[in-house]
């Protein structure tokens, strides 16, 4: 069983708005989704993506880009390692 990950200050507002965010991000997506407008969809989708690997990896205080590329190699060891349940059902 994993320690629980316990961040304070800097560290945890970090992570908090990553998750915040790429959950804003897919609701968004959702409803361009719903409304027919797929390329819009699409493109808030991949950004909401992006920021839940980033709050993978600054949970572990792990450095996260500050740019917009989630190419699998950037982001699959800290799934593999850290997360090993959701990596078993992810599609790289």
């Amino acid at each position: 069983m994993e320690k629980d990950i316990l961040l304070r200050g800097r560290d945890g507002r970090k992570v908090m708005w990553f998750w915040g965010s790429a959950f804003g991000d897919y609701l968004s997506s959702r409803q361009l989704l719903i409304n027919y407008l797929l390329p819009q969809a699409c493109a808030l989708a991949n950004t909401s993506i992006e920021k839940y690997f980033k709050a993978m990896k600054a949970m572990y205080r792990e450095p996260v880009p500050k740019h917009h590329d989630i190419t699998v190699s950037r982001f699959q060891n800290t799934i593999q390692n850290k997360f090993p349940e959701l990596y078993k059902i992810f599609n790289f």
